[in-house]
């Protein structure tokens, strides 16, 4: 085969060969040739290496096959479901946000003032007392509405989204479109999950504010044993789905990114369990002496064991053999949950005490406190209310089950961060200790005290000023008692409470 040369007359090999010949005999090591040769050689010795390992890696090399996880592409409703229902951990993970969200139940109102009840305000809060059937109205207080909401957010993060259903008293079947009606009933609601419904059409048409979306369910509407399909018509449904991205209608699921740690999760737990009743016992053995030759063993040798093990027996005659009782080897699984529970709590962005449930008894510190509860506020006012209140209570208002409010409504969460009394204890203990560091060690010279307590105590202005005059109010009356001791006066009516 003839050698390939370049223009001027030398081979290729040899043009781009790093040693070069001037013409004096001498070799010259040409340095920018040297460098461009290591350059090619590793590229090459890489990509050779590359496809080496690709004609003869071993499959196994895949984690998620090494450590028997499925395929995300495998992760259905059902699987989903599945897991929410078997794995304590797993439905953690989709109740915790839902749970600590709906904590303390939101407001919903028209006008500013308690003391004033407007049509609208009527409306709503029998609404909320109908929907507990009749013989509850009267006697129970608050809205059944928030729990079939409450409900709807867990549903709805088990999978990727879930579907509470509206009752209407217009009689049509479900399919039908509702129209607005004076005198249209909110009758019942209904909770569903990913895997109870489907979606069979959706909006095609470009120029419709729905393109997209779904305008047919069927919903698995199962009552005991009977188990039956519905076709629903989407102004019945509100479709709930929490942490969309690329998607209006499907979100990820909550527990797909941490699916890997609930299946160790669950093989860990049964090896524990499964090993303790594998191990849990000790073994014990019959092992014979190599210099007595063969051993005959007794015909009735199984039901001595028996005896012993089982029965208040506690001795047992052998000739020429030993009994050897083997320790159990039980493995405690703790380290191993610890570390895959840190991970999901990693993964879902909870605190791990707020997850295993220990946050109500052991307070967190104030900054990771405040970070979840900055989280769940947010939730609250970017997610809870205009993906799920706000569309419920336009929808009723669209078909009239609602009054139309005459300055639009608002939508009030209390105030997630309020102490709890052991709370307020302990930050009264703190500050009382303050105050009389600040008092006894005379720092009132340097600091005054308006600024103390505003700065370091935490009282707004109007709270330190209001402290400040009945300190000054007192101080005639600590002079004038003996040893010091105030008059209080008893209040013999309680101040009145607010609605």
């Amino acid at each position: 085969m003839a050698t390939k040369r370049d223009t001027k007359g030398r081979s290729t090999a040899a043009a781009k060969s790093p040693v070069v010949n001037e013409g004096n005999g001498k070799p010259v090591l040409n340095v920018e040739r040297f460098i461009e040769t290591l350059v090619d050689n590793a590229s090459y010795s890489l990509a050779s290496r590359a496809r080496l390992a690709q004609a003869m890696g071993d499959p196994r090399r895949d984690i998620d096959y090494e450590c028997g996880y499925p395929k995300t592409e495998n992760l259905d409703a059902a699987e989903y479901g599945k897991m929410y229902d078997r794995e304590p951990v797993a439905a953690r993970v989709a109740e915790v946000f839902p749970e600590e969200s709906w904590l303390l139940s939101p407001e919903v109102y028209e006008d500013e003032d308690p003391e004033v009840e407007t049509p609208f305000e009527v409306a709503w809060d029998t609404l909320g007392k109908s929907l507990r059937g009749p013989g509850w109205y009267a006697e129970e207080e608050g809205s059944l509405v928030w729990d079939y909401l409450r409900r709807v957010d867990v549903a709805s993060r088990i999978g990727r989204c879930g579907a509470l259903l509206f009752g209407f008293s217009d009689g049509k079947p479900l399919d039908q479109e509702v129209k607005p009606a004076e005198g249209l009933k909110l009758l019942y609601l209904r909770v569903f999950e990913e895997r109870q419904l489907s979606i069979g059409e959706w909006e095609k048409d470009r120029k419709s504010p729905r393109y997209g979306l779904p305008t047919e369910y069927s919903l698995n509407t199962a009552s005991g044993d009977r188990s039956s399909t519905e076709t629903v018509h989407w102004s019945r449904v509100l479709h709930v789905a929490d942490g969309l991205l690329g998607s209006e209608v499907f979100a990820r699921p909550c527990m797909q990114p941490v699916w890997n740690r609930l299946y160790d999760l669950r093989k860990t737990y049964g090896a524990a369990g499964q090993g303790y009743w594998d191990a849990g016992l000790p073994l014990r053995s019959i092992e014979s002496h190599p210099q007595y030759g063969d051993v005959e063993w007794p015909k009735d040798l199984k039901q001595q064991m028996e005896n012993v093990m089982t029965g208040l027996q506690r001795w047992l005659a052998m000739k020429a053999v030993t009994l050897k009782t083997h320790a159990p080897g039980v493995l405690a699984p703790g380290p191993f949950t610890d570390t895959a529970i840190e991970a999901i709590c990693i993964g879902i962005d909870c605190p791990k005490r707020v997850f295993t449930g220990s946050e109500r008894g052991e307070l967190a510190s104030s900054q990771d406190e405040r970070k979840w509860r900055g989280k769940i506020t947010g939730r609250q006012s970017r997610y809870l209310t205009p993906r799920m209140i706000v569309p419920f209570v336009d929808r009723l208002i669209q078909y009239r089950v609602l009054p139309e409010p005459v300055d639009g409504y608002r939508v009030f969460w209390p105030d997630a961060e309020k102490l709890t009394p052991e709370q307020q204890a302990k930050v009264a203990e703190s500050r009382m200790k303050a105050a009389a560091a600040y008092v006894q060690g005379g720092v009132n010279q340097m600091i005054p005290e308006i600024v103390f307590l505003t700065k370091e105590l935490g009282y707004d202005d109007e709270e330190a000023q209001d402290a400040l005059d009945q300190a000054a109010e007192a101080e005639p009356l600590i002079e004038e008692a003996p040893q010091g001791k105030i008059p209080v006066e008893t209040p013999t009516e309680p101040a009145a409470s607010r609605r």
